[in-house]
């Protein structure tokens, strides 16, 4: 566990600046949910909860909605691609969830901010049950954004 936990340190240390602010702006929040999660008795690992947190995909996840390849994104980050693949499809139903959040607020800004989000993350993501597909099988594309 302090392996780990110093390997994250070291990554995120290795974050460009704008991506390393935020990641500790991340690791702030989620202590928050954390304590929230325990003062309300609900069950949850911090340890496990934080490593879900990788540093590293931050980086992948900024090269992809850069208009990275996949290959490019995939290189920065020591996930596989098919977990890499499941955050990044993950990232764009939480910008979902966050658009139709700011909707409910009435602030129409963050939700187009959301929105944009949503799209750039989308981008040629394959949605199939699994990535070892064959060539010929029918795939759905990436839902559009409305």
């Amino acid at each position: 566990a302090a392996h780990r936990a110093a390997a994250a340190r070291e990554a995120a240390a290795a974050l460009p600046a704008p991506l390393r602010a935020l990641h500790e702006r991340l690791l702030a929040a989620a202590r928050v949910v954390l304590c929230a999660c325990e003062a309300s008795g609900f069950a949850c690992d911090a340890e496990t909860y934080f490593a879900g947190l990788a540093p590293g995909t931050m980086a992948a996840a900024a090269a992809w909605a850069e208009d990275a390849s996949f290959a490019e994104a995939a290189a920065l980050c020591d996930e596989m691609a098919g977990v890499l693949l499941r955050t990044l499809r993950a990232a764009v139903e939480l910008a979902r969830e966050f658009e139709a959040g700011a909707a409910e607020l009435g602030d129409r800004a963050l939700g187009v901010l959301f929105a944009r989000c949503g799209v750039a993350m989308a981008r040629g993501l394959v949605c199939a049950p699994s990535l070892y597909v064959p060539a010929d099988a029918d795939t759905e594309p990436a839902p559009e954004w409305p």
